[in-house]
Order: structure tokens, then sequence, then C-alpha cells
């Protein structure tokens, strides 16, 4: 049987979704989203496709504010997720939609657009993500516009019954005065207890820089400059003579380091990986080696001090795995209070550190900021949402570098795409499972998120655990054609689900309606 080009096996459907016409059997429109693209001739005895029943009495209606109904997309959602955003280069290009009778790659000011920026939300722990809008800018955007852009998403992720736990994004300079002009003074010395948190719809949202980053722009100052902590140098030469030592043996100690983790060529120090292989624990033990064995001066041991804590402070604040080998890797409120107590003894050690440089750099101060951030939502997690434990590595930003990364690969050769391609490449790739393949050169981990759009499906409220989560179904962000983008707006739509007909129904509705982004 064939069915819109599709050959269609009867099997995978029930007997009310099938039709005659004209003597022929034809799918109702409710078998829509259980239509199989066979590419074979449909003898393959297939067993027939299980239908998931809910019971719609548990599901409340999605126009219902939050203080009317507790289950709205389920308690878990509302206290556990995060907004971020970032920018990335597209091409200065215009492109014509007949379609849509729309001009792509013009900014809001009517130049043309050079940057796009977006803005996604992410579950802090169920694996879900998705993004929920983007703006194309002339160039980097103004910090008073990303402020205003912050506050209205906000403001719709609170309108439909989401709480904002905390801002993820990097320390760009528009990001940290946008963060000042909503209330934010990341000053950690005399900031108040407030200091890491912005204000917007009555709350208090606290601020994470992403953790790669800072690693990585601490190596850059460490390179560039040196420091002194605690008294003791520490100096990028002893790593440079360990590695000019360990090279000339067989079986090495550090067998990651090579010529551009100590001399950084250009685009070398873009590269996270080369930072936190530096901030290794083989690195710092083959020193002390060398120490211990006099082929290193005694100074040296200052170095491996500060290279292990500095690895064990990265891998406190990218935890994934509750039963990692290393205890270090495993989330907070895992079992003890031992990972809460470094983070907050490191802060004033952080603070110590003295750069040779003539200002202070700014990751000293956003590392530590961060680590508040963090305390406070590990608290706010494992205390007042009763968790067992808090996985650190979803709270940065490799959720929306992965999917920069993919947007470049959508378009071949082509590094930076034009604004027309930009939006096909996200609007695929937020309904699609296939924003979770990242090539091996990627400059982040993988996220273990897939887009909430892509598993749309009903379920019974999950019990407060931190097993893996199934989506539940988001109402969908609307954003304004590229064209007439203002990024100072941000509308996000609830669904009112409908009163009458089946589940399937419903689903099927649903997916063939629905318009991403």
């Amino acid at each position: 049987m064939m069915q819109g080009g599709y050959v269609v096996c009867e099997l995978h459907f029930e007997e009310r979704f099938l039709r005659k016409s004209n003597g022929r059997k034809a799918l109702t429109q409710e078998a829509i989203p259980t239509l199989v693209n066979c590419g074979n001739p449909p003898l393959l005895a297939s067993p027939p496709l299980k239908r998931q029943r809910i019971n719609r009495a548990r599901l409340p209606p999605w126009d219902s504010r939050p203080d009317e109904t507790e289950g709205l997309f389920y308690d878990i959602c509302r206290e556990a997720m995060h907004t971020n955003f970032d920018e990335m280069a597209i091409k200065r290009q215009f492109d014509y939609n007949r379609k849509t009778d729309t001009i792509y790659g013009v900014s809001a000011n009517g130049n043309a657009a050079k940057q796009a920026m977006v803005l996604m939300t992410r579950g802090i722990l169920g694996k879900w993500k998705q993004p929920i809008g983007y703006f194309f800018s002339s160039s980097s955007m103004l910090s008073e516009e990303i402020a205003d852009t912050i506050r209205g998403a906000i403001h719709h992720l609170q309108a439909i019954g989401l709480t904002v736990q905390a801002i993820v994004c990097d320390q760009a300079t528009t990001n940290v005065r946008a963060l000042h002009l909503l209330g934010a003074t990341l000053d950690p010395q005399g900031g108040g207890d407030d200091s890491h948190c912005v204000e917007a719809e009555g709350l208090k949202i606290p601020i994470i820089f992403d953790v790669p980053q800072l690693i990585k722009s601490i190596r850059n100052n460490f390179h560039k400059h040196g420091l002194k902590t605690e008294g003791i140098n520490v100096l990028w030469r002893h790593i440079a003579n360990f590695y000019e030592i360990d090279r000339q043996h067989t079986i090495r100690m550090a067998p990651k380091l090579t010529h551009k983790h100590i001399h950084l060529p250009a685009f070398s120090k873009m590269r996270v990986s080369l930072a936190t292989q530096i901030f290794s624990h083989s690195v710092s033990a083959g020193i002390s080696a060398m120490v211990t064995l006099n082929r290193l001066p005694p100074e040296a041991k200052g170095t491996a001090d500060f290279i292990d804590k500095v690895n064990r402070l990265f891998d406190v604040l990218n935890s994934r795995s509750v039963r990692d080998s290393n205890p270090w890797r495993r989330p907070l409120g895992a079992g003890n209070q031992e990972k809460e107590t470094f983070l907050a003894s490191s802060m004033g050690w952080i603070a110590g550190w003295q750069f040779r440089s003539k200002r202070k750099p700014p990751c000293q101060n956003g590392l530590i900021t961060t680590i508040r951030s963090i305390l406070y939502i590990a608290k706010q997690c494992t205390t007042a949402a009763g968790l067992k434990y808090l996985c650190t590595s979803k709270l940065n930003q490799d959720c929306i570098e992965n999917l920069f990364s993919l947007i470049r690969g959508k378009g071949g050769h082509k590094y930076n795409p034009s604004a027309m391609e930009f939006t096909a490449a996200l609007r695929g790739l937020s309904v699609s499972h296939i924003m979770t393949s990242l090539s091996n050169t990627s400059n982040c981990e993988e996220d273990a998120g897939f887009p909430l759009l892509a598993n749309l499906q009903l379920a019974a409220p999950p019990s407060r655990t931190n097993e893996d989560m199934e989506s539940e179904m988001l109402p969908q962000p609307t954003t304004p054609s590229p064209g007439d983008h203002n990024p100072a707006t941000l509308t996000l739509q609830p669904k009112t689900l409908p009163t009458e007909g089946t589940t399937e129904e419903m689903v099927a509705q649903d997916i063939v309606e629905d318009q991403v982004i």
C-alpha cells in the first residue's frame, strides 16, 4: 500500500486507522505519527508498533497557571533548568525566501547580519535541552540588548510555568556588562552575598560562567604571566622542562603532552582539551617524580601542587556520573560533603592568586563567582528539592557549543553559514537526535542531552530522583522572522490540550501543526 510516496506496512496500523479510498486502502490523518518509511516492500513480518496508553486525567491543561495546577510540566522541570546564551559568526549574505516573502541576513538595525545569538534552555536533572530563540545582529549584540533579551526570556519562561535556576554564559565583555545591568556586582570580596546573582521577575538567579572556558583562560594567563600563590612561585617553565625530559623516554609519564601544549601556536589557545591536559594528574605526578629524582629543581614541586589542585577543581566542576572511578568526578552531594568543603575552601585559595600582570585577569573572579553559584544551586537541589546529587557538567555551555558545531557541519565546507542556512539548520537540529552526533575533534564533550521536541511524548509525572527522565511536552517557542528580529523580544506561547479525541489524535495533531523557532 502506497501513502504519500512511502511504502506503508499495514501491520503497523490498527484497523481504525485505515480507510478505503477509490477501492484502495489509505491512512487517516490520525495515523501520520506512526507512518513508517520502510524503503522495502511490506512483506517483512514486522511486529506492530506498541502504543503507550496514558491517563489523561493526570495531565493538566496547558493554559493553567502554576499556582492553579501543581502538575504543570511536572515539578521536576520547573525546579531544574537553566538558560544559557552565546553568539556565533555567520556569513554576510542576503537571501530571499519566496514562500514566506522574507529577506534573510538583515539585522535589527537594518545592516547586514554578522552574528547570531541563540538562547537555549537545558535540564539540570533530566537529559533534555531546547533552543528557544535566536537573534541576528551586525556585530556583537549590545549589553543593553542582551540584558533585555535575558529579562524577556525569563519572563516568558516564568509565564509558562518554568523557573530558571541559573544563567550560563562566557565572560565576554558585553555579557559581563549585561549582567551588571541586571543587578549583579560580580565582586566576590565587596559585592555582598548576592553578588553572584541577577534580579529578574522577583527572583535572584545565580550566574555561572562556562567552566571549560574559565580553565582555558587560567591556562592562558598562567602561560603568559606566571603566578604566585601562598608564597610559592608557579612557573610555566617547570612544565616545559618536564616535557623536554619526558618526551625522550619510550614510556612516558604524560603521553598526551605535545609541542602544542607547551608552546601554544596559532589557535591552540582556543582548544579546551589542551588546557585540561596541562592541568592533569599525570602532569602533576610527573613533575613531582622528576623533583624526587633531582631532574627538576625543588621549586617545581609548587607548580605540581598547583596543577593537581586545579585538576581536582575541574573534576568537581565537571562531574558526570555517580559511578565514576575517580571520586572527585562524582556529583555533588553523592554520599558525603567532601567536595562541597573543597569548593568552599578553594574560593579563598583562588582569591590569593597573584598573576604577574598589570591587572587581575577576569577569569579569577569569574571562577569564584561560578563556585559560589554552583554551591548555591547544589544546596537548593539537594536540600529544598530533596534530590540526592547534582551533576555539575550540566551547568556549562557544552550544549550550545555543540549546537554551533553541528550548525557549521551542516554547511559542509562553509565554516560560517549565511543567515538563511543558519535558520534552516537550527530548525532541523531543534527536533532531531542528530544534535548528539559530534566530531571527534570537537572542542566540547558530549552533553548527553536530546532535543526536547525530538522526544515528544506524554508520561505520568516521574518521582524526584536523578534517574534519566523522559521528556515532557514543552510549549513551542515562536520567534519573529529574521528580517524583523528585535533583540529585546522573545515570545513563548503555551498550547492548550483539546478536551476531545484520543491521546494518539492529540499527539498526531501536535506533530503535524508544530512549527519550531
